[in-house]
C-alpha cells in the first residue's frame, strides 16, 4: 500500500470519527436538555407535592379544631341540660309555694272577713 493510498484511509477514518465526534455531541447536548427538563419538572412537581402537603396540614388543623368546638359545644348543651332541669324543678317548687301562700292568704281573708 502507498503512502497516498494510506492518507486516503486516514481521512475517512478521520472524518467518520469527527462525524462520530458530532453526533455524541448532540446527543450529549440532547442530555443535557433532558436532565434540565427534568430537573425543572421534578422542581415543581415537589412544589406542588409540597402544596398539597401544606393544604392537608391545614385541612387537619382546621378538622382538630372543629372536633374541638365540636366536644365544647357538647359540654355546653349537656351543662345547659342541667341548668334547663334545675330551672323546671325550682319553677315547680316556686308554683307550689305560691299555692301554698294563696290558701293561706285566703285563710287570713276568710279570718279577717268573720271577724268584721
Amino acid at each position: 500500500m502507498t503512502a497516498d493510498e494510506r492518507l486516503n484511509q486516514l481521512e475517512s477514518v478521520m472524518a467518520e470519527m469527527i462525524i462520530n465526534q458530532h453526533h455524541f455531541a448532540e446527543k450529549q447536548d440532547l442530555f443535557a436538555a433532558n436532565q434540565e427538563l427534568l430537573k425543572s419538572q421534578n422542581r415543581e412537581l415537589a412544589r406542588m407535592i409540597f402544596d398539597v402537603v401544606v393544604a392537608q396540614s391545614d385541612t387537619n388543623l382546621e378538622v382538630r379544631s372543629i372536633k374541638t368546638n365540636v366536644a365544647e359545644l357538647k359540654t355546653d348543651v349537656a351543662e345547659l341540660k342541667t341548668d334547663v332541669a334545675e330551672l323546671k324543678t325550682d319553677v315547680a317548687e316556686l308554683k307550689t309555694k305560691v299555692g301554698e301562700l294563696d290558701a293561706k292568704v285566703d285563710l287570713i281573708l276568710t279570718i279577717l272577713r268573720s271577724k268584721n
